[in-house]
């Protein structure tokens, strides 16, 4: 019978950190801003006309078209948005040449002219001193409206010094990083 105990104690002290662990997601050890800045080719696409269900590049923000085709399935969900909002586009990224498309986000105008600045940004941001210059651009995002540049801005944040992360109180209230931190997302 204490076999027995032991066993049951043993499952239910297991099942109970098993349960913990689905609210514990990490976030990516790479940001999309990694991404653009280490990808060779970095464009902005919507379906194409030709090919329901597929992208079709319409402006590279680096590199250039090679006329490869993207490859990626554009699901309905993205369709749908992107049929009722002709300004939204998805952003791809891709490594090489010889590396396949990789689907970044479903992006609104606002989170485009992000990433265009980090495109622009990221030569800077490479050199000795970019690690604060590249801290100090998402600082001011920090809280944005826009959801995905809101959680980019905050991975960012995250790995920031912290005399940097201090400074957060000037851009963003209280209030507003504790509904952020509340999240179970950011349990971790």
């Amino acid at each position: 019978s204490a076999r027995c105990c032991l066993f049951a104690a043993f499952l239910f002290h297991h099942a109970g950190t098993a349960d913990a662990c689905i609210w514990c997601i990490g976030f990516p050890e790479k940001t999309a801003a990694d991404l653009l800045i280490e990808s060779s080719f970095v464009a902005l696409a919507r379906e194409d006309p030709n090919e329901p269900f597929s992208l079709a590049p319409v402006q590279f923000l680096k590199g250039r078209n090679d006329g490869s085709e993207i490859g990626l399935f554009l699901d309905s969900v993205t369709r749908r948005a992107l049929a009722t909002d002709t300004s939204r586009k998805v952003v791809i990224v891709r490594e090489n040449e010889r590396s396949p498309w990789r689907r970044l986000a479903l992006a609104s105008s606002q989170y485009q002219a992000v990433v265009r600045r980090i495109v622009v940004f990221a030569p800077e941001w490479q050199a000795a001193n970019g690690r604060l210059r590249r801290v100090e651009f998402f600082l001011q995002l920090f809280g944005h409206q826009d959801p995905l540049i809101s959680e980019l801005a905050y991975l960012e944040m995250g790995r920031a010094p912290y005399d940097v992360i201090k400074r957060l109180s000037a851009f963003v209230a209280r209030e507003q990083i504790q509904r952020i931190m509340n999240g179970p997302q950011y349990i971790q």
